[in-house]
C-alpha cells in the first residue's frame, strides 16, 4: 500500500511539472495519454490535481494532427469526466471539438454521441428547440450505425420533447419508431420509456383504454430493469398513471386499489418522497371523492411535503384539491387562496392543463368575477393552439433545415471529391513526364553511387574485422583478470590462510602452561590471528565470487551480507528497500561504492555499537538513491574528532559518488547516517 501511494505521489509532482511547462505535452503519446485517463479514474487523487490532469489530456489531443477512432474515443472520454465533475461548459466544449473532429473523417458513431450528448444538455436545462435540433443531428447519424441504442434513444427523447408540446400525434409516431428498435435489441430502458410516452400521448389524446395499455406495458418492461439504482420508483410510475386515467373517468375505485397494490413495493416515504406524494395525492383525491371528506388533512401533509422538497407540481395539484375541498364547504376565501396559487404554479411550470383546471375552479368560486376567469381562459387555450402550431412549425423546420444542411454538405463534398480526382490526374501525367525526364539521370547517377558503395562495403568489412579483434582482445584481458584474481584468491586461501592457520594451531599447546601471564597474551595473539584469517577468507570470497556483475541482483546481494552478520553478531535487521530503484540502470561502480559503505558502517555497528537493531532503509525520489542505517546503540558525541578511517572512508566514497553524507548521534541516543546519491 505504502508502495502504491508513492508512485501515486511521484505520478502527481510529475503531472504538476508538466502543467508548469507548455511543451510537455506538445507531442501525442497513445500509451502517456492512457496512463493519464487512468490517473482520472483513481479515487485516492485530489480533485484538483484531476482537473490538472484533465487539462494534461485536452492540450495533448487537441496538438494531433492525425485524426482516427482511438483519438474520437479520448474525446469523449474526457467529455464524461467534465460532465461527472459537473462542468457542463467545459464537457458541452469538448463535445463541439469532437464532432468537429469526427466530421473531418466521417465518423458517424462519435458525430451522432457528440450532438446526443449536446441534445441531452439542453433537454435536460427544458431548452427544447436547441434539444430537437442536436437529436436531429444525431439521428441522421445514427441511423446508419450497427448499434441502435443512440438512435432508439433520440427518437425517444424527441418523442418526449413533441409530447411536452402538445404534438400528441407526432409524439405517437416517433415512440412507435423508437419501440420497434428496442424491441428488436431488447433495450429495456428504451422500451420502459416508449411505453410511457405513448401512454401520455394517448392520455392527451382522450384515448384513455389506450393509454391504460401502454402503461401496462410499461408495467411488464419495469421487471427488466432490475439493475436501475431507482428500479422501485420506475416500477410504481406507470401505476400512477393509469390511476390518473381512472380518476379522469371517475373510476375512484380502481384507481385507489391500483395505488395500494403500487404502496406494496416500498416504503416510497422514506425511500423516495416525490413518488410517495404523486401516488399519496391520487389515493386521497379518489377517496375524497368517494365520500371521505377527511382526506383534505392529506392533501395539506402534502402540501408542506411538496414545499419541504421544493417541488411545485405536487404543491400545485395539492392546492387545486384543497380550493376544490373548500369549494364544497362554501368557505370560499380559503377555496380562491388555494385556487390563486395553483394558478399560479401552473402558470409558472407551463403545466397550461393546471393552469386552466384552475381558472375553471375560480369561475364558480367567485361568479361575479366568471366573466374575467372565464375570458383569460379563452386567451389561454387560444394561445396555447398558436404556440402548438408554432412548435409543430418550429420542429418540421428543423427537420427540413437539418436535411437541407446535409443535402447541401453532400453536395460540395461531391464537388470537391470531383476537384481531387482533376487534381489527381494532372498531377499522374506531371509526375509521369518528370520520371521520363529524369530517368537517364538517376540511371547514370545509380552506376555512380554502385562505385561508391562497393568502396564502403570495403571499408565498413575492414571496420568490422578491426572491431572484431578490439572484441577478442578486450576479452582476453577480462579473461586474464579473472584469472588473476582467481590465482589470488586461492593464493591467499591456501597460502596465507594455511600458514596463518598453522601458527595458531602451533600457539595453542603453549596456552597450556602454568603461567596464566603468558596465556591470556597467546590468546589474545591467537584472536588477532583469527581476525586476519576471517578478513583474508572475505577476500578471498569476494575476488573469486564476482559479486557484481551485470546479472546479479543487487538487493540478494545486500541480503547475504546482512545474513552474515547476523550469524556471528547478536544483532537484528530490518531491511526495508523500495521496488522502484532502477538498480539495472546503475552502474556497477556504483553499486561497488555503495555495498562498501553498508559494509563499513554494518562493520563499525558490530564494533562499537552494542546495539541490537539496525533499521537500513532505501528508497528513490527526485532522480536520488536514499539510504538510511540507524542504530538504537550507545551513540556518540559527533563534536569530538574521530581517529579511526571508517568514517572517512564512507565519506569517501559518497564524495566520489557526488552524494551527500550526515551523522546524526548523541550519546545514549544510537546513531543515524543518511546519504543521497544521485542516480
Amino acid at each position: 500500500m505504502k508502495r502504491h501511494l508513492f508512485s501515486i505521489l511521484i505520478g502527481s509532482i510529475f503531472l504538476i511539472g508538466c502543467n508548469q511547462k507548455k511543451d510537455t505535452f506538445s507531442y501525442y503519446d497513445k500509451n502517456q495519454t492512457d496512463s493519464l485517463f487512468s490517473l482520472l479514474e483513481n479515487d485516492r487523487i485530489d480533485p484538483k490535481q484531476k482537473l490538472k490532469i484533465a487539462n494534461s489530456i485536452e492540450v495533448t489531443i487537441q496538438n494531433q494532427k492525425d485524426i482516427d477512432t482511438i483519438l474520437l474515443k479520448q474525446y469523449h472520454k474526457l467529455a464524461y469526466f467534465y460532465e461527472l465533475e459537473g462542468n457542463l461548459e467545459k464537457c458541452n466544449s469538448i463535445y463541439y471539438d469532437l464532432i468537429e473532429k469526427a466530421e473531418n473523417i466521417n465518423n458517424n458513431k462519435y458525430i451522432a454521441i457528440g450532438n446526443y450528448n449536446l441534445g441531452n444538455y439542453y433537454y435536460n436545462k427544458t431548452k427544447y428547440d436547441s434539444a430537437y435540433y442536436f437529436f436531429n443531428k444525431a439521428e441522421k447519424r445514427a441511423v446508419n450505425l450497427n448499434s441502435s441504442w443512440i438512435y432508439a434513444k433520440v427518437l425517444n427523447i424527441k418523442a418526449i420533447i413533441l409530447l411536452n408540446k402538445r404534438d400528441y400525434v407526432l409524439s405517437e409516431v416517433y415512440s412507435i419508431r423508437a419501440l420497434d428498435i428496442a424491441k428488436k435489441n431488447e433495450f429495456y430502458d428504451i422500451l420502459y420509456n416508449n411505453y410511457l410516452t405513448l401512454g401520455n400521448s394517448q392520455f392527451g389524446l382522450n384515448n384513455y383504454n389506450k393509454a391504460i395499455h401502454y402503461f401496462e406495458k410499461a408495467i411488464e418492461a419495469s421487471y427488466y430493469l432490475t439493475n436501475e439504482h431507482d428500479y422501485l420508483y420506475l416500477k410504481a410510475q406507470p401505476y400512477n398513471y393509469i390511476a390518473k386515467v381512472y380518476i379522469k373517468q371517475n373510476e375512484f375505485k380502481k384507481a385507489i386499489e391500483l395505488i395500494q397494490e403500487a404502496f406494496k413495493f416500498d416504503d416510497y416515504k422514506k425511500t423516495d418522497p416525490i413518488i410517495y406524494c404523486y401516488l399519496k395525492q391520487n389515493l386521497a383525491y379518489s377517496k375524497y371523492k368517494l365520500g371521505d371528506k377527511t382526506q383534505w388533512k392529506e392533501f395539506q401533509n402534502l402540501l408542506k411535503i411538496g414545499d419541504s422538497i421544493d417541488n411545485i407540481p405536487i404543491q400545485m395539484v395539492n392546492n387545486a384539491h384543497l380550493a376544490e375541498y373548500y369549494f364544497d364547504l362554501k368557505e370560499f376565501e380559503k377555496a380562491k387562496t388555494h385556487a390563486l396559487a395553483a394558478k399560479q404554479m401552473g402558470h409558472q411550470t407551463q403545466f397550461f392543463d393546471d393552469e386552466l383546471a384552475a381558472l375553471d375552479l375560480l369561475a364558480k368560486i367567485e361568479p361575479q368575477n366568471a366573466k374575467d376567469y372565464l375570458e383569460r381562459r379563452i386567451e389561454l387555450a387560444d394561445s396555447l393552439q398558436t404556440v402548438e402550431r408554432l412548435s409543430r412549425d418550429k420542429f418540421a423546420r428543423i427537420e427540413f433545415e437539418t436535411d437541407e444542411l446535409a443535402t447541401q454538405k453532400n453536395e460540395v463534398e461531391a464537388k470537391n471529391q470531383l476537384l481531387v480526382r482533376r487534381f489527381w490526374i494532372i498531377f499522374g501525367f506531371s509526375t509521369l513526364l518528370l520520371l521520363v525526364f529524369f530517368l537517364w539521370f538517376k540511371i547514370h547517377k545509380q552506376r555512380i553511387k554502385n562505385k561508391e558503395l562497393l568502396l564502403i562495403q570495403e571499408n565498413q568489412k575492414a571496420n568490422e574485422e578491426v572491431y572484431q579483434l578490439m572484441l577478442d582482445q578486450q576479452q582476453q584481458i577480462e579473461k586474464g583478470k579473472r584469472l588473476e584474481k582467481q590465482r589470488v584468491s586461492m593464493e591467499l586461501h591456501d597460502g596465507v590462510m594455511g600458514r596463518l592457520t598453522a601458527v595458531r594451531m602451533n600457539l595453542f599447546p603453549l596456552i597450556m602452561t602454568e603461567n596464566s601471564e603468558k596465556t591470556d597474551q597467546f590468546l589474545a595473539q591467537l584472536d588477532g590471528i583469527q581476525a586476519v584469517e576471517k578478513e583474508i577468507r572475505s577476500i578471498s570470497h569476494e575476488l573469486n565470487s564476482n559479486v557484481f556483475n551485470e546479472n546479479s541482483n543487487f538487493v540478494s546481494v545486500i541480503n547475504q551480507l546482512f545474513q552474515e552478520i547476523e550469524h556471528h553478531a547478536r544483532l537484528h535487521f530490518d531491511l526495508q528497500i523500495s521496488d522502484d530503484i532502477p538498480w539495472n540502470l546503475m552502474d556497477t561502480s556504483l553499486k561497488i561504492n555503495l555495498y562498501r559503505i553498508l559494509q563499513e558502517a554494518l562493520q563499525n555497528i558490530e564494533k562499537y555499537a552494542e546495539a541490537k537493531k539496525v533499521t537500513v532503509t532505501m528508497f528513490h525520489k527526485e532522480n536520488q538513491l536514499n539510504l538510511e542505517i540507524i542504530d538504537d546503540g550507545k551513540g556518540f558525541d559527533t563534536s569530538i574528532k574521530r581517529t579511526g578511517i571508517g568514517l572517512k572512508n564512507m565519506q569517501t566514497r559518497v564524495n566520489l559518488l557526488n552524494g551527500q553524507f550526515s551523522i546524526d548521534s548523541k550519546p545514549g541516543k544510537g546513531v543515524k547516517i543518511i546519504l543521497l546519491i544521485p542516480i
